[in-house]
């Protein structure tokens, strides 16, 4: 990233009298303040660690709700539906089961059922889809999805 920054920086400084298009300088502006962010110690990590447990667990609710999208593209949940004959799937709901403070990282543990649009000219093998995954926040308020789980549910007739 720095690297990236220095480079830019002397484009700007020491190239050709041209123009800088204004979403360069934004997402350049962008990522010095991540820099700065990182040097300084990743500063959301220290705003969660003020937070009463509550307040807490409203800001991991606020965390998922805004990246569930990322679990229908893990590999478990693309394997899970291809099982079935739905398609169009989306995350319907979850459930936050714990979650953990660390030094550097907030861990948030969670179920979900998610659901497709069944294929009406194929045999129905399920449009419901249910699993776990554990939610890693760093820092810089980055979420990324690892252990997701996920098993077609057929509900009983």
């Amino acid at each position: 990233m720095y690297e990236d920054l220095r480079s830019f920086r002397n484009r700007v400084v020491h190239g050709p009298l041209a123009e800088v298009p204004e979403s360069d300088i934004l997402l350049h502006t962008e990522k010095l303040k991540r820099l700065v962010d990182y040097l300084e110690g990743a500063p959301y990590i220290r705003y969660l660690s003020t937070l009463s447990k509550d307040r807490l667990l409203i800001e991991a609710d606020d965390l998922i709700s805004e990246t569930l999208y990322e679990i229908i593209q893990s590999d478990a949940f693309s394997s899970a539906m291809a099982e079935t004959n739905a398609s169009d799937f989306v995350v319907d709901g979850y459930e936050i089961r714990d979650s953990e403070l660390r030094d550097d990282e907030l861990i948030i543990n969670l179920a979900y059922t998610a659901s497709g649009q069944q294929d009406e000219d194929r045999m129905y093998s399920g449009d419901t889809i249910r699993g776990k995954a554990v939610a890693v926040v760093n820092g810089f308020r980055d979420v990324h999805y690892a252990e997701v789980t996920a098993a077609v549910y057929l509900a009983p007739l």
